[in-house]
């Protein structure tokens, strides 16, 4: 557990949208446009490895997968250490809203590479939902957020299921020592996880990010850390979105609050 809340800790919350210091009006609309179709038209990272194939070296893998009729990618670091002869343990970390998967797994900004290598987990950088080709801008379905994830019901649940099933055919995976993190949305993520696959995670850490669940009933205790500015001007500590959430209405979330999210999971856990 140690290493895990020190592996928590190297997270930095990344939003990325257009400043809100920009030029306002036609130009800040023109420029996020020409960013959307940038984005659009740029391919998403070619998969280079088949699930089917066993996974013995260290190295850095991506994979797709049809799941519900949507393709949906994951990258996988192998740490330098690792054996398929030693039970290793896995950490899931997804990305905040708007983000993708290779941001993530930017060692510059959240250390998850240099942190597997030096306590000899495997990460996984999954891909939430996106509407283009590139997998930018992507959500997570965490339940009352985020984005065309959530309008759209995907099952992001199944998705991570997926992963976590490929993964103990293609590695020696110790499924005692199976953990989730998540930045802001990602971390909204990780808490629902830990509503619904609590026979999976050992534990999930919550950067950034409430529990906005429809409904939890883990069928067993879970470790929860969450981990939270009193400042952030995203989703607000006291609760609410605050100024630098996205302004579309349609996509802005009443984000449940820090001081009830721990409540919640103090009530779960029956602490």
């Amino acid at each position: 557990m140690k290493n895990f809340l020190s592996l928590a800790l190297v997270s930095a919350l990344v939003f990325l949208s257009i400043p809100a210091q920009a030029e306002d009006g036609p130009l800040k609309a023109r420029l996020k446009q020409r960013m959307l179709e940038k984005m659009e038209a740029k391919p998403a990272p070619a998969a280079t490895n088949s699930t089917s194939e066993k996974i013995t070296r260290a190295g850095d893998y991506t994979f797709s997968i049809q799941h519900q009729g949507l393709t949906r990618s994951y990258m996988v670091h192998v740490p330098s250490g690792y054996s398929s002869g030693r039970a290793t343990p896995l950490l899931i970390a997804m990305h905040g809203g708007g983000g993708d998967m290779a941001y993530m797994a930017r060692d510059e900004y959240y250390g998850l590479i240099s942190k597997s290598n030096q306590s000899g987990f495997i990460v996984v950088f999954p891909n939430g939902y996106s509407k283009f080709a590139s997998g930018k801008f992507a959500t997570w379905n965490a339940g009352n957020c985020c984005g065309d994830a959530r309008d759209k019901n995907i099952d992001d649940v199944g998705f991570i299921r997926t992963i976590i099933g490929n993964l103990n055919a293609q590695m020696s995976i110790d499924r005692n020592r199976i953990f989730a993190t998540g930045m802001s949305n990602g971390g909204m993520m990780a808490q629902r996880l830990a509503c619904e696959m609590s026979d999976t995670f050992r534990a999930v850490a919550s950067i950034a990010g409430t529990d906005n669940t429809l409904a939890c009933s883990p069928s067993t205790p879970i470790s929860v850390l969450n981990i939270h500015a009193k400042n952030d001007d995203h989703v607000l500590y006291n609760g609410g979105a605050g100024e630098g959430s996205f302004r579309d209405e349609s996509k802005v979330t009443n984000f449940t609050s820090v001081p009830q999210t721990v409540a919640n999971w103090v009530a779960r856990n029956h602490c």
